[in-house]
């Protein structure tokens, strides 16, 4: 039988006044037998809001000797609820609403009062307070099991919104002497399995708009070949002579916030020999690029107006050994003196506005879509021209050719994906051998050459999760990775259903969004859709948009 709720109590209270043990809500474990804790979907807050966690605590305490001089042993129950803020706090881990502490000398005089001859449930405490409601969309629960006259455990019952009924779980302990001894916590209602629904509902249709070679405007500037330096001669009236060697680099660095680019690009090894008497001066120097197709339209580089728009640099040795050219931005002019030469680097740097930047690694060696468009040639080569005056004001110049290197190739499926790990021996979470893939998408961004992945995949045998991984690591997969557990996946659905969402936002980044499939009459996530969208920077206009998407199965998780 279960005794009257009032009478039991009334009892209980009464009990705990005359051993001075109520409220005793601030008192610490020793051990801590169970934690017994859910979060209420319904009341969970976002952010920072209210984390509504409903929970009730059993463990295993002693006495200070300034309380008890034999210092006796004592079970604690405590009942905490989140939503309630006692004293002020604001912190994560609230103190208790409620505790009691009861040594084995008070669990006799309990068992004698409350003890029916039979097996029963005696209330010890309940949130929230009052005669229970049979519908009561929460509580927290403690309560004795007697089994006869004996006390035997301690039963911890939680139910939240979300929850048809109690989730219950019993912590069973024996008494020896003045001592408590834990036997085992035991589940005796355990929360129910995520089941697929009955009806799984079709699954969007794929999209698959627009890529890198469609956008023509934003398309990444192609491989080029590139002629060499040695190839051109230098044409002009000065005495002094030039040569061209090595290869030109193309860079561009800039800010995505701000919205500018500076396209910059350093010229061959460039060598200036004097074979006359006198010495020469350099009073100016430039750096130009062909504008047109196929036009001998020559256009200084032009910088932000802050600093020059063309500087040199010369060829030294670093402290590791290492040979590299060292700008010498403050440098105007300098003298190759009689029968001897210079070697010298011309920097040219355009400032572009309005311009988003690509991404690091790859995309900034380049010379970006945005520079070449102005300059009306799109095939990936641009021919410049270096220029130095002297102090006779004759000048001397050798056109050479800047191009752009080959671009990593990128993963096309899961297949490729594994076959680089393996070939470069890395390792990545949900990835390879034991794995099976449910989802793969990948695209380009053509206007910043970042390269968008989203993988889905489950482990072969035993799974407990599903793993997904989100990346725009340059032109590589991301280490890291998420794991979507099914009773993560329960609480989104919860969530969707009383918001009427048959999609749900689950992830986001750059760009990228993976949405929850929900199947509102059951409350259950069937399936993810991923979906990319890439847009003109000023236009807003949609350039690549890709969407895919799968369903999961509930029955091959190990929950």
């Amino acid at each position: 039988m279960t005794a009257t709720i009032h009478e039991l109590l009334a009892a209980l209270d009464e009990k705990f006044k005359k051993y001075n043990h109520g409220w005793d809500a601030e008192r610490k474990y020793q051990t801590y037998w169970k934690w017994f804790r859910q979060w209420d979907w319904e009341k969970k807050g976002k952010g920072l809001g209210v984390a509504a966690q409903k929970s009730v605590a059993v463990g295993l305490g002693e006495y200070e000797p300034r309380e008890d001089p034999d210092r006796k042993q004592f079970i604690l129950i405590q009942v905490f609820d989140e939503e309630q803020k006692i004293g002020g706090y604001s912190g994560q881990d609230p103190p208790a609403v409620w505790g009691v502490a009861i040594t084995t000398k008070e669990l006799a005089e309990i068992e004698k009062e409350l003890a029916t001859g039979e097996d029963q449930t005696a209330l010890i405490h309940r949130e929230p307070r009052g005669e229970p409601e049979p519908d009561a969309p929460w509580f927290v629960e403690a309560s004795w099991v007697f089994e006869k006259d004996t006390i035997t455990a301690i039963r911890l019952s939680i139910k939240c919104h979300q929850h048809k009924a109690p989730l219950v779980q019993e912590v069973r302990f024996k008494t020896m002497g003045d001592q408590f001894k834990l036997l085992e916590v035991v589940e005796v209602v355990a929360k129910a399995k995520v089941e697929n629904p009955a009806k799984v509902p079709a699954l969007p249709a794929p999209v698959s708009k627009g890529d890198a070679e469609m956008c023509a405007v934003f398309a990444p500037p192609k491989d080029a070949v590139v002629k060499a330096a040695s190839e051109f001669t230098a044409e002009g009236d000065s005495a002094v002579e030039l040569k061209a060697e090595g290869a030109a680099k193309p860079s561009n660095r800039g800010s995505s916030s701000r919205k500018y680019v500076q396209q910059v690009v350093v010229s061959p090894k460039l060598t200036l020999t004097n074979g006359t008497d006198s010495p020469i001066g350099i009073t100016d120097f430039y750096l130009e690029y062909q504008e047109g197709d196929g036009m001998k339209q020559w256009k200084r580089f032009k910088n932000d107006g802050q600093s020059r728009d063309t500087i040199i640099g010369v060829s030294r040795r670093d402290w590791y050994g290492r040979m590299s050219v060292r700008s010498e931005p403050d440098l105007g002019t300098f003298t190759v003196e009689k029968h001897e030469s210079a070697e010298v680097y011309l920097t040219g740097r355009h400032f572009m506005e309005g311009v988003l930047p690509y991404v690091e690694y790859e995309g900034t060696d380049r010379l970006h879509h945005n520079f070449l468009l102005g300059t009306g040639n799109m095939n990936g080569v641009l021919r410049c021209r270096a220029t130095f005056i002297d102090d006779a004001k004759k000048q001397k110049s050798i056109e050479f050719e800047v191009g752009n290197p080959a671009l990593t190739a990128g993963f096309t499926s899961y297949e490729s994906t594994v076959a680089w790990l393996k070939e470069n021996k890395e390792e990545r979470d949900g990835m390879g051998d034991g794995y099976k893939c449910l989802m793969f998408m990948a695209a380009d961004n053509p206007v910043t050459l970042e390269r968008y992945y989203t993988v889905l995949t489950v482990a072969e045998e035993e799974p407990e999760y599903w793993i997904l991984t989100m990346t725009t690591d340059s032109r590589k997969i991301a280490r890291t990775s998420r794991y979507l557990y099914p009773s993560a996946l329960e609480e989104l659905a919860y969530t969707a259903k009383k918001e009427g969402k048959s999609e749900i936002e689950y992830e986001t980044q750059s760009g990228m969004t993976l949405y929850a499939l929900v199947d509102i009459e059951s409350a259950t996530i069937y399936g993810f859709r991923a979906e990319l969208k890439i847009t003109d920077p000023n236009t807003e206009e949609v350039l690549v948009e890709r969407s895919v998407a799968t369903t999961i199965d509930y029955s091959i998780m190990k929950q």
